[in-house]
């Protein structure tokens, strides 16, 4: 049996007419605890836009220890570059997307999570890195 989909933060009505088939879940807004919860309980995140920003999903899902399977597109690449535990298939390839999601979750193998102290720490590293250059 597929584990259940859910769905955090906004959602339009397609999401609340996948979520009356009861294998898909609406959280609605959650605190930033309540989203490092879901994300820390998630076997894997799934990001399908093909038009991503920074992704600051897949960061913090890989912060809690949780595999991220997503287009390689938009900024996704360079900021996931050098993390363990993620995987991108070629844009506007669903079957490739789902594929990676089902390893990843299915694998059982967590990327290391780390502290918000460790990630503060090399943040910082990188802001006095781009303040000397």
């Amino acid at each position: 049996k597929a584990p259940p989909l859910v769905l955090a933060g906004r959602t339009d009505h397609r999401a609340r007419a996948l979520a009356a088939t009861g294998r898909v879940f609406l959280t609605g807004r959650v605190s930033d605890e309540e989203l490092a919860a879901l994300y820390t309980a998630a076997l894997a995140l799934v990001v399908p836009s093909e038009d991503e920003g920074f992704g600051l999903p897949a960061v913090e899902a890989l912060a809690c220890g949780t595999p991220v399977a997503a287009y390689a597109a938009g900024a996704l690449p360079e900021a996931l570059e050098g993390a363990e535990g993620y995987e991108l298939v070629v844009p506007g390839d669903l079957s490739a997307l789902i594929a990676a999601a089902q390893r990843l979750a299915g694998s059982g193998a967590r990327p290391p999570g780390r502290t918000w102290n460790e990630v503060a720490r090399e943040t910082w590293a990188v802001y006095e890195l781009a303040a000397a250059a």
